[in-house]
């Protein structure tokens, strides 16, 4: 969905509000914690670290799925890409009641001064005039891809119960009690 300029309403003195976040507010590690096939279905973590920030946030994510480690570590990529591509939001901006349709989580297209930002929705109040109120962070689908490979680890012998010798089944023919 596209919004025009013309459609943004002007209440509490910006149009189009834009601010951006503290780069020590965001991530530098995320790691991801999942179950590994590979490992025999052992706990293992993948993790991505930015190395071009004075942050020192770290994310940890505890995932109870059985997963690749490759695909952890895409999670981990996607993680920190999108928290970092997010980093600018936007409003509070007003929408007239013919955008009632839309809905947290929905992105959209707004135009404004000769400019167009990808706009992710993060919540929508409706006034009593049918106003909506919108607060949003900028998107950027192509970090959802995810580009990280993972490995498992090496060397990994397996797990296995010890031979305990043989086992004998005895019948006893004994009198019921």
């Amino acid at each position: 969905l596209e919004i025009p300029e013309d459609d943004l309403i002007v209440k509490s003195g910006t149009l189009f509000p834009v601010s951006r976040v503290r780069e020590d507010d965001l991530p530098r590690v995320v790691t991801v914690e999942y179950i590994d096939p590979a490992r025999d279905y052992q706990a293992n973590n993948q993790r991505v670290i930015r190395q071009s920030t004075s942050s020192r946030q770290e994310i940890k994510v505890s995932a109870n799925v059985a997963m690749s480690a490759a695909a952890a570590a895409r999670c981990a990529d996607v993680l920190m890409y999108r928290a970092w591509a997010a980093r600018n939001r936007f409003g509070p901006f007003y929408l007239p009641r013919k955008y009632l349709s839309l809905e947290p989580g929905d992105v959209v297209g707004v135009n404004v001064d000769g400019g167009r930002h990808l706009v992710r929705l993060t919540s929508i109040d409706i006034g009593a005039d049918l106003l909506l109120k919108v607060v949003g962070e900028s998107y950027d689908p192509v970090v959802l891809t995810g580009l990280a490979s993972g490995a498992s680890g090496g060397g990994f012998p397996g797990q296995g119960l010890p031979d305990l010798g043989t086992t004998s089944g005895l019948f006893l023919d004994l009198a019921d009690l």
